[in-house]
């Protein structure tokens, strides 16, 4: 792993045991803007001689700070990126006032996640990408955050739970770590929406699963959930 001047990630670069010697297996490489916000991530993996790409994201923020598009691209063999997904804010509202899903994250899960929402989020958006006109389609799929209170000064905010779920990206085994957070259940969902696997274990087999970027909705004994973008290689 390697760092920037102030301390941010530039890449990760992984190796593989094959035949008694490590060789190289995967790079990703990290970049960012003059705030130290994620500005692009790039994974690549290894050929044999060289490394060739795989996923790529690009992301773009508002003068609040807050994320608002998400370009991925999976498929390099067409042109144009593979879709995007668009954040709507009501800018008037902060999120710090807003009793919500959404806590504060440690280490390096920040890199991987489309965090911070300064403002309070209203909606994320997906458009899948059309190479033939060179354009987005219409919105396919669509999540909606409704918040019942906010918070005033004097209410006391319930202790933060505190979720690591490494490592991602993940090859196979995803692994969930909590406090202040007793799970009932642990759902995978597609990037339409679509769920595809429920358990109530704390580590998930995404071995058989194919490429690409999937949801985890993690979910407590009291009904609160925790959701995390998580990605397979």
């Amino acid at each position: 792993m390697n760092y920037n001047s102030n301390g941010t990630v530039s890449d990760i670069i992984g190796e593989e045991f094959q035949n008694d010697t490590w060789v190289s297996d995967y790079r990703d490489s990290f970049t960012y803007n003059g705030d130290g916000q994620l500005t692009r991530k790039i994974f690549e993996t290894w050929n044999g001689s060289s490394y060739e790409l795989d996923e790529e994201f690009d992301y773009t923020y508002d003068n609040n700070g807050n994320l608002i598009v998400e370009v991925s691209d999976f498929n390099f063999s067409t042109a144009g990126p593979e879709g995007r997904e668009t954040y709507v804010y009501d800018t008037s509202e902060l999120m710090s006032n807003i009793a919500n899903p959404f806590v504060d994250k440690t280490g390096l899960e920040y890199v991987f996640d489309d965090f911070p929402y300064v403002n309070k989020i209203l909606e994320e958006r997906y458009e899948s990408y059309d190479s033939n006109s060179s354009s987005f389609n219409e919105v396919s799929s669509k999540r909606v955050y409704n918040y019942n209170s906010t918070l005033s000064i004097e209410e006391a905010a319930a202790p933060l739970a505190k979720v690591n779920v490494y490592p991602n990206p993940t090859s196979g085994i995803l692994n969930i770590e909590t406090s202040n957070f007793e799970i009932a259940k642990v759902s995978v969902y597609g990037l339409f929406g679509n769920q595809i696997l429920t358990t109530s274990k704390q580590m998930v087999d995404l071995e058989s699963f194919t490429s690409g970027v999937y949801f985890l909705e993690l979910t407590d004994v009291s009904g609160q959930s925790s959701k995390h973008k998580i990605i397979k290689k």
